[in-house]
């Protein structure tokens, strides 16, 4: 007996269409993430991602590190801001920076980029990576 030709172009749908719903979601924000880094002061700091209405997400801060006290940061505050996704595995968003002199407080624009299901990579848009902050590592930690 032979498959029918609907049959067998509904079973390559089928497989198109669960294999691509599970590739993006392979590389979803939502979650706690932790940051870390060897020489990293903010290192241990996380972060609870939360996805809004439409496609946008924010990050809030649920522990901080005794040198982000120090930079006037505290639990609960909205850290990254206006968070979108432009490809799969890539976000846009903005970073909320503080001053430890003043307590000033701004909000710089980050690429997010996944590196695995668990682990991103923060990037500043504007300034060299190399300098402190503008390059992090996080990892999934919930």
């Amino acid at each position: 007996m032979k498959p029918s030709i609907k049959f067998i172009l509904l079973i390559i749908f089928c497989s198109l269409f669960f294999s691509s719903n599970a590739f993006a979601q392979k590389y979803d924000l939502v979650g706690t993430w932790e940051r870390t880094g060897v020489d990293d002061n903010f290192a241990g700091s996380r972060i609870k991602v939360v996805k809004l209405d439409g496609n946008l997400y924010r990050g809030k801060l649920v522990a901080i590190t005794t040198a982000m006290t120090e930079y006037c940061f505290s639990i609960g505050e909205i850290k990254w801001l206006n968070i979108y996704k432009t490809a799969n595995g890539m976000y846009d968003m903005d970073d909320l920076s503080k001053s430890s002199s003043d307590c000033s407080s701004w909000y710089a624009s980050k690429y997010i980029e996944f590196a695995d299901e668990n682990t991103i990579n923060i990037t500043s848009m504007s300034t060299d990576p190399n300098t402190a902050g503008n390059y992090q590592v996080w990892i999934r930690v919930e």
